[in-house]
């Protein structure tokens, strides 16, 4: 009932708190702290002396194939197995060849040698 009443409160009299940070100024800090995050995650990876991959394919809401990428790669530091996801990207066809182009693709981006360290690959549905 108490939940009720402040839910019927706020549809009625709306917030008392002004916002005056817009969706442009949250999609760009959320793309900040993303990049910033991937960055670090990268620089982990290329710490590493080897590196797997998993990929793994699923539909979404929209029906389109959204196909991840995690890595996973020992840190340095302490010795420990990290596994981070670092794509995850709409696919408009799920044959090798645009799977493979996909792949290719991810690991330019972030500018990781996977010939020269990938030692394992697992694909779950991809």
């Amino acid at each position: 009932p108490a939940l009720l009443s402040h839910v019927t409160s706020l549809k009625t009299k709306g917030r008392k708190e002004d916002s005056f940070i817009s969706w442009d100024r949250q999609n760009l800090l959320i793309e900040s702290v993303s990049k910033n995050i991937a960055d670090k995650i990268v620089t982990d990876i290329k710490a590493s002396p080897v590196f797997s991959v998993s990929v793994d394919s699923t539909f979404d809401v929209s029906h389109k194939e959204q196909v991840s990428f995690i890595i996973r790669y020992v840190d340095e530091t302490d010795g420990k197995v990290m596994e981070r996801l670092i794509a995850l990207k709409e696919s408009p066809h799920t044959t090798g060849a645009v799977l493979a182009e996909l792949f290719d693709n991810v690991f330019k981006q972030y500018n990781i040698e996977w010939k020269k360290y990938l030692v394992g690959q697992s694909y779950d549905g991809a």
